[in-house]
Parts: C-alpha cells; structure tokens; sequence
C-alpha cells in the first residue's frame, strides 16, 4: 500500500483521490473547501481542510530507519 496526498480536492483531485482509495492506497486529501473536505471523508484514509500551500499543513513522510 502507498501512502498518497492530493493537494485539491476539486473536479480532478476528488476523482483521483476516490480511484486511489478504491484501488487500496492510502490517500490524504487536503482542500480549504470544508464542504469538499466533508463529502470525501468516508472515501479516503484521511481528509483535512487546510491551505496545501501552507507547509505546517501539508502530511509529513514518516523517517524511515
């Protein structure tokens, strides 16, 4: 499984967000629409409304060992 994150939870980002999801990936999707945010938070692995372009909210890769 690889951990993903869709910056945009448009038209396009929603869509590949969904795919994702549904083909077994984990995916974070951020967006600064609270009501996009909403609509994909039982399809995801984890959805946030926050400014993507804002470093602090953006998902941080785990360190790996």
């Amino acid at each position: 499984m690889k951990r993903i994150a869709i910056l945009g939870a448009g038209r396009f980002g929603s869509s590949l967000a969904t795919a994702l999801a549904e083909a077994g990936e984990e995916v974070v999707v951020i967006d600064r629409n609270g009501s996009l945010v909403q609509a994909l938070s039982g399809s995801v692995s984890f959805a946030v409304q926050g400014d993507a372009t804002n470093a602090r909210a953006r998902p941080r890769p785990k360190p790996t060992v």
